[in-house]
Parts: C-alpha cells; sequence; structure tokens
C-alpha cells in the first residue's frame, strides 16, 4: 500500500493510517500518480462531467480503494449492466460509508428541499453528486465517490422522482433500479477497462466527449439520477479529495 497523506481524512487528527484503514475494513487505499494515464482518465471524467452553472471545484487527489466485504459480495451480485458513477456526501458521512458501506437511505432533493423515497443515489454527472457535499466547514474540501454500480436488466425509467418512486419499483417487482432523466447526460459510453484492467466490463462515460442533451423536454432535472434499492449493487472504486 503506498503511503496515504494524513489530512486526506478531513478533520480528523494525525494517526497510523494503515490502522485506521484497518478499523475501516478497507483492503485497498492506493494514491493513484498525478502523472499516470488512470488519474488523467478519471479527472477527465470529473472535468467532462461538470455543469455550467455548477460550482467550480479541482481534483487533489485520487485513491483507488476496495472494501474487504464487496468484492465477495459482487461475485455472487444477480444484477448485471455495471456502470461507473458518482455518489456524493458531506466529509462527515465517510466514517460510515467507508466502513459499512453505502446504505440504502431517503434523501432531500438539494434544488426542491423535497423528501425524495428510500434509495441510493449515484449520477453520471460528478457536479450532480458534489452538489451533496457540503464543504463550507472543512474549507472548501469535500470528498467524492466513483462506483460500480449494478442498475440490473431491468431499470424504471421517469422524467421525475418522489417519495413512492422505490415502492412503486419495488411492488412492481421487475425494476431494480431507476433512472431519472435528466436535460443532459453523456454522450457516449465506452468500456472502463481504458481506465485500469479490473474495471473491464463496467460502462463509463466517454471522458473525451462533452455531455449533450438527451432529448428529454419533460425532464424536470438538469441531469441523470439513477437510484439503486439494494446495497448489494454497489462497490467502491475510487475515493477523490476535491477543493471548491
Amino acid at each position: 500500500m503506498k503511503d496515504i497523506p494524513e489530512d486526506m481524512i478531513i478533520g480528523h487528527e494525525a494517526m497510523d493510517f494503515d490502522h485506521y484503514l484497518q478499523r475501516l475494513a478497507i483492503e485497498e487505499m492506493t494514491v493513484l500518480s498525478k502523472s499516470g494515464k488512470e488519474f488523467d482518465l478519471l479527472k477527465k471524467y470529473v472535468d467532462q462531467s461538470h455543469g455550467i452553472k455548477s460550482r467550480n471545484y479541482k481534483v487533489k487527489d485520487i485513491f483507488r480503494i476496495m472494501r474487504r466485504d464487496e468484492v465477495d459480495r459482487f461475485e455472487n451480485s444477480k444484477f448485471s449492466d455495471r456502470r461507473l458513477l458518482w455518489h456524493g456526501s458531506p466529509v462527515t458521512n465517510y466514517g460510515g460509508i467507508l466502513s459499512q458501506g453505502l446504505r440504502v437511505a431517503p434523501i432531500e432533493d438539494p434544488m426542491t428541499n423535497e423528501l425524495l423515497c428510500k434509495g441510493i443515489y449515484l449520477a453520471d454527472m460528478a457536479s450532480m453528486s458534489a452538489s451533496h457535499c457540503r464543504s463550507d466547514s472543512t474549507g472548501g474540501e469535500a470528498l467524492l465517490l466513483l462506483c460500480e454500480v449494478e442498475l440490473g436488466k431491468s431499470v424504471q425509467k421517469l422524467f421525475s422522482a418522489s417519495l413512492k418512486t422505490g415502492d412503486v419499483a419495488k411492488k412492481q417487482d421487475k425494476y431494480s433500479s431507476t433512472l431519472v432523466r435528466g436535460r443532459t447526460g453523456p454522450t457516449k459510453w465506452i468500456d472502463a477497462g481504458v481506465v485500469h484492467q479490473s474495471l473491464e466490463g463496467i460502462s463509463m462515460p466517454d471522458p473525451n466527449f462533452k455531455p449533450s442533451d438527451t432529448s428529454s423536454p419533460h425532464a424536470i432535472s438538469n441531469y441523470n439520477k439513477y437510484i439503486c434499492y439494494d446495497e448489494a449493487q454497489i462497490r467502491l472504486r475510487y475515493l477523490l479529495r476535491i477543493q471548491f
């Protein structure tokens, strides 16, 4: 394991980092070289999925991570259609996220303050997830996750979400996730194996193309929103330290 900057854990005192990772059940946390292809392509994914009206931020560090429990769980997963998607959360939540993984929970829409259905919320636009990373108390620094997500064979496609969206999907017993369409989204998807060989078979937006109009005039949100209802559908892959 490479040395990890101790200040990555924002707001924590310096401590033995290997011991800290063991407590969090983290099998691997490798700092990516800023001159390497892996860092470059992931940074492009961030840069190309940044909304025009979103707050500006820059990538400071990228860590390839692996949680102990998620590898075995994914090997036995019943889901399919794997995507590399973003998830944002305040820094104070990351102790629980790294030790337990992402949890199904209700979420408040930052634009409308409306409570949405229980699920794990992800995005193909980094700025969509970054909007959930409150950073005022951490000097503008925030943490952003890039996750391997199994959407499943059947995806419920809507133009808006509500508190009952998840109940409808599960009641019909045929949808394993929901895509809430936005007005802007990826132009092209490619195999994420170009980033790292362990990502082969996972789809990600092509970082060489800017997002484009999704031809969804009835969409309420600017960007696509993905909702998963089972924690087994998510595997943490990268942790990014960003500065607003």
